[in-house]
């Protein structure tokens, strides 16, 4: 997966510059930044996660005053996944039980090319003098690797509950296991991104950037029905976040 995105990375650097090479002569700043955000899952993502730091770095290059473009690499790991906590009911006595060695993460990893649109008064990007809006759409290549262990298997037929803490396919000193062998969701796919910030200059070299936006990529992650937890899809996200930016 990071030798695909990786190569990605490549090809959308030389385009960004190849885009933007007949206006070469009004060509103002080119630069370099990094952002964290909040992300948030939404609608069935959220039935999975909370949230998730969302940390990445920017090529900035602007061709002329209407707009901007990025290639953005980020990373967002969600951890402590909201079925470690849940219960499912055992039908054969209808008890509910926890599985108190269930794990669930997810890694994303994507690289996007941004086009930001500049609002209102054009002057005052680089300028020093004001905040900047903008309108940002953008898309490329996401990789996710969703993964869940610890799960006791819930359709034992036998009382009481098996609870041995190892998958119900390995036999240990003549005890068979208890748990669901462990599940990974994992693919590289395309996503896109939209929404709006402000870009505050403190002089022509630097700036704050603050972003809302929203995220979907084309993927799933399995549903895991005896926890009440439907399959997500699409992969669906917001994200409010603040970015450094630098310039030349």
């Amino acid at each position: 997966m990071n030798r695909k995105i990786g190569f990605a990375g490549i090809l959308a650097v030389a385009l960004l510059f190849c885009v933007s090479a007949p206006q070469a002569a009004e060509v103002t700043h080119s630069g370099i930044g990094v952002f964290g955000d909040l992300n948030v899952p939404v609608l069935s993502l959220s039935q999975w996660y909370s949230q998730a730091p969302k940390l990445g770095v920017l090529i900035l290059h602007t061709p002329n005053e209407n707009y901007s473009m990025e290639v953005e690499y980020h990373y967002a790991p969600y951890r402590n996944g909201k079925i470690e906590k849940k219960t499912f009911n055992w039908s054969v006595d209808q008890k509910d039980y926890t599985s108190p060695n269930a794990k669930s993460e997810m890694n994303i990893q994507s690289l996007l090319f941004n086009f930001l649109f500049r609002l209102g008064k054009k002057d005052r990007a680089f300028s020093g003098r004001g905040a900047s809006p903008y309108v940002v759409v953008g898309g490329g290549f996401v990789g996710y690797k969703n993964t869940v262990s610890g799960l006791y298997y819930p359709f034992q037929t036998k009382a009481p509950l098996n609870t041995n803490p190892w998958p119900a396919s390995e036999t240990r000193n003549g005890q068979v296991g208890g748990l669901i062998e462990p599940a990974v969701d994992r693919r590289v796919t395309i996503g896109m991104d939209f929404g709006f910030g402000v870009e505050k200059f403190f002089s022509a070299g630097a700036s704050v950037d603050l972003r809302v936006r929203y995220n979907a990529a084309v993927g799933s992650i399995k549903p895991r029905e005896s926890w009440g937890i439907k399959e997500a899809w699409p992969i669906q996200a917001l994200d409010l976040g603040v970015a450094f930016k630098f310039y030349k």
